[in-house]
């Protein structure tokens, strides 16, 4: 699996019920016992991520923290900032149950801040949503009490996407060569000579839905590109309808049309080698890249 994001999680939690922090396992178990009381630090090397209890109830955006818990749902409280402690707008947190149901929080407003609310006495799996497949996942228990109040704060930094080298569910392109990594829709397949959709690429256009859909603020560019086989002006033209067909397809979906940039490059972007099949097979592709400021 290849990361998108690079992830750094501190919990802070505070919350009514029992008293005192512990940690097991890289996971906090309890909250404090006031709102207001703010627990000893507890820090945790846990590869990818960091733990530290401490108060959360003072937490809030641009307006102000807008929910309350309750006997049965806990507020959960984000924070994003970059390694610099700068806040980090327009994220979404994607939370996912027990039982496979999922939620979004909101896009962090420009103090970096989100929350929302979320059943208590659950383990949830969050992770950062963006276009590339998900890389980096944190095991949260949410105590089984009243009135809990939980903070995250989440730090991030992009690494550089590896060069393309065999396909995969997504294949990362050098940022070098892009200006932004792009994503390698794989599966994503045409007739042949045409640019009409197979169905069976629908399943692999899933995840841009979902980005699209969950990031209301997000602007992507769609491109089809064609290796050098044939006449240039005809592969220009063919890439174009082939990304015209994705744009198409994720209106289909719901997602507004000026939301969606849908360019053809033709032959003029190879990402290998036009010399051999395996190279014209890899550069016969479609990508979708974030363009959102």
């Amino acid at each position: 699996m290849k990361k998108s994001i690079f992830l750094v999680l501190i919990l802070m939690i505070a919350g009514c019920g029992s008293s005192g922090t512990g940690t097991q396992n890289g996971t906090v178990k309890n909250g404090n016992s006031s709102g207001d009381q703010t627990g000893g630090d507890v820090n945790i090397n846990d590869g990818d991520f960091g733990l530290k209890a401490g108060d959360a109830k003072s937490a809030g955006g641009v307006h102000g923290s807008k929910l309350r818990p309750t006997a049965t749902e806990a507020v959960l409280k984000l924070i994003v900032v970059n390694d610099k402690k700068e806040p980090i707008s327009k994220v979404v947190a994607k939370i996912e149950g027990p039982d496979g149901s999922v939620v979004y929080t909101p896009e962090t407003d420009a103090t970096g801040y989100t929350e929302i609310l979320i059943p208590v006495g659950k383990e949830y799996k969050i992770t950062y949503l963006s276009l590339f497949e998900d890389s980096v996942v944190k095991s949260t228990p949410i105590p089984n009490e009243p009135g809990v109040t939980m903070k995250l704060e989440l730090t991030y930094t992009p690494l550089v996407p590896a060069p393309v080298d065999t396909p995969d569910e997504g294949i990362l392109l050098p940022v070098e060569q892009t200006g932004r990594p792009s994503l390698i829709l794989k599966g994503v397949e045409f007739d042949t000579a045409k640019a009409t959709l197979k169905p069976e690429s629908f399943p692999h256009l899933e995840k841009v839905v979902e980005f699209m859909t969950y990031m209301p603020s997000a602007i992507i560019e769609v491109s089809g590109h064609t290796d050098n086989k044939g006449n240039a002006a005809k592969n220009m033209e063919l890439s174009q309808k082939r990304a015209d067909a994705v744009k198409d397809y994720l209106v289909s979906k719901g997602i507004e049309e000026d939301r969606i940039i849908a360019v053809g490059y033709g032959q003029d972007k190879p990402i290998a080698s036009n010399d051999t099949e395996e190279g014209r097979a890899l550069n016969r592709r479609t990508e979708a890249k974030d363009i959102s400021e």
